[in-house]
């Protein structure tokens, strides 16, 4: 919630011409996060509270992880800064920086999960967010009190990817990271953990893409409408979408590691909370349909806003992809490592396919909101009920290929 928070006090802040290029970069800079988050799922789902069997597990996979992620960061940074006709260093630089340091916390996040100390894992969700919304405060402050007009840029872009760095070091010297290290045991080497986390890499892109990579989306099939409508449909899409996914894709590793350690009640579990959270999504669709539209435009006047089905849409969607997190998680937690990638790039690749349906702007938005976690859900219960189905093996800790057999 503090992220949610963070992206309504943005447009704030800064003019309207560089909120999209920070709206831009904070998409392209969470997909990164969200493809990350893989690591720490698969890093949490392969760890167990037990004596450490090789030590240098750990340290050999954090370095090939950093690696890959600071330079992924750079060339993410560069493309954007090509997209958008930036001539500096800042996209590339600060994406390279920002994901270094996840990558770390994200180590360090899995470890604590895996090994059940909930500490650990309650400093980890609430060092970055923290720490950035802490950072975004002080920013707000200096605009509010008119000591600067609006924050530059490089300003609010670097406020955005530093406490990534901040929050593993704390994790790290001050949350007990060291210690833990050398109490917990790691499934496989560190070059299989290397090749399970590609699938779960390969769907937390997925995710992201569905979590975080709307902006862009919408941008893309909007090329031609209002610059007011695509700007306000983008923040409106960005806000009632957040309070149900964000909660959802930040329990990943621990809805996996549940499901791993009582695989006799995933499917009474995965029922009750997919039950739930659509009842809380149908009664929030009901409201924002209502009451959104004279909220909107009261908070943000200068923004044209879409219709208000397409609000509603947002939200119901948005509830589908959580749902989509919860048995998708189910589907990891079994050890389904290559379905669970199939689920989420199914959603993903639909979400490409339907943005070429030849169809007005705002039915194709709803149409792409709304059809890909459909279908995406549809491979994830199908994968969960033949894994469910089949002869237990070890309790769903399956072989390093990770497949549902």
């Amino acid at each position: 919630m503090l992220g949610y928070a963070v992206q309504i006090v943005a447009p704030l802040l800064v003019s309207a011409k560089d909120y999209v290029q920070f709206s831009a970069f904070w998409s392209c800079l969470f997909l990164g996060v969200m493809a990350l988050s893989g690591v720490q799922n698969e890093v949490a789902r392969s760890s167990s509270p037990a004596p450490a069997a090789n030590r240098s597990v750990l340290g050999k996979y954090s370095l090939v992880i950093a690696a890959v992620a600071a330079v992924g960061g750079a060339v993410m940074g560069g493309v954007l800064s090509v997209v958008l006709h930036i001539t500096d260093g800042l996209f590339p630089v600060a994406a390279a920086v920002g994901l270094l340091g996840y990558s770390l916390l994200a180590v360090i996040a899995g470890v604590m999960y895996g090994a059940h100390r909930w500490n650990g894992v309650a400093v980890a969700i609430i060092a970055d967010p923290l720490l950035r919304a802490l950072l975004f405060v002080c920013l707000g402050v200096a605009v509010f009190a008119s000591v600067v007009a609006t924050v530059p840029l490089p300003v609010i872009v670097s406020a955005t990817v530093v406490p990534f760095a901040l929050a593993a070091t704390l994790m790290w010297f001050c949350a007990g990271g060291r210690p833990v290290m050398s109490t917990v045991a790691i499934e496989g080497t560190w070059q299989q953990l290397l090749r399970r986390s590609f699938h779960t890499v390969l769907a937390a892109c997925a995710l992201g893409f569905m979590a975080s990579g709307q902006p862009l989306v919408i941008a893309a099939i909007a090329r031609d409408e209002n610059p007011a409508l695509v700007a306000g449909t983008i923040l409106v899409v960005v806000l009632v979408r957040a309070p149900l996914v964000s909660p959802m894709v930040a329990l990943q590793s621990y809805l996996t590691v549940t499901f791993r350690d009582d695989r006799a009640r995933i499917g009474r579990r995965v029922a009750f909370l997919s039950a739930g959270l659509m009842a809380v999504t149908v009664i929030a669709a009901v409201l924002v349909t209502l009451a959104g539209p004279a909220v909107l435009r009261v908070l943000l006047p200068a923004y044209m806003l879409p219709h208000e089905y397409v609000l509603g849409v947002s939200v119901l969607a948005a509830g589908v992809v959580g749902v989509q997190c919860i048995v998708g998680a189910a589907v990891l937690g079994v050890g389904g490592h290559r379905s669970y990638a199939a689920g989420w790039l199914t959603t993903a690749l639909a979400v490409v396919a339907l943005a070429f349906v030849p169809l007005p702007f705002e039915p194709r938005l709803v149409l792409i909101l709304l059809g890909p976690g459909v279908l995406g859900l549809g491979v994830h219960l199908w994968s969960l009920r033949a894994a469910l189905s089949a002869p237990d093996r070890g309790q769903g800790r399956m072989s390093a290929g990770g497949g549902v057999r």
